[in-house]
């Protein structure tokens, strides 16, 4: 994992960047697919003193997409804050990941004096709007709304595309030619 550390309008004191590295550097063993992290360390002029410090991490990888943006009265309070967020949003993650796991339907387990007569195959028919989005939004309103299937305008190629999610946690993607 690659850690980078910013800062803007504040010194980066070897102390801070030794707490920065311990703190945050920490999270590709509790997630293996994160390949960078960034880290920016900023002072801010408020009116509030307890306010002034801002610390902003972004976590980017495999199907990894984590951000945190803390505030405090010093830099440390503001790492230690997005170090907790951070953690937090793992564990939401991990979770999601270990449900989908024990719930996920699988086709082996249909059984062959069960299977559909090619009359009737069509079990369900469900009506989606296909909204403009990019690949990375509808990754996200995947795990938001708890979808197997999403619809979308993809912004990025101007075609209608079908994401969806298979039962190992990764996704499939289907554009169409037209």
């Amino acid at each position: 994992m690659e850690l980078s550390i910013k800062s803007r309008n504040i010194e980066l004191t070897p102390k801070l960047k030794d707490y920065i590295e311990r703190k945050l550097g920490r999270f590709d063993r509790k997630l293996e697919n994160i390949m960078e992290t960034k880290v920016e360390v900023l002072e801010e002029h408020t009116r509030s003193a307890l306010e002034r410090q801002v610390v902003t991490v972004n976590i980017s990888g495999a199907n990894v997409a984590l951000y945190a943006e803390e505030r405090g009265d010093t830099a440390l309070t503001a790492v230690d804050r997005a170090a907790e967020s951070i953690a937090k949003q793992i564990e939401r993650r991990k979770g999601k990941w270990q449900y989908r796991s024990k719930v996920g339907r699988s086709v082996r387990t249909l059984d062959a004096a069960v299977a559909p007569s090619p009359i009737g195959r069509i079990a369900e028919t469900h009506c989606m709007e296909a909204k403009p989005m990019s690949l990375a939004e509808a990754q996200d309103q995947l795990d938001i709304l708890d979808y197997d299937y999403l619809m979308f305008f993809n912004t990025d190629n101007k075609k209608v595309s079908l994401l969806k999610r298979r039962t190992d946690g990764r996704f499939d993607l289907v554009i169409s030619e037209s």
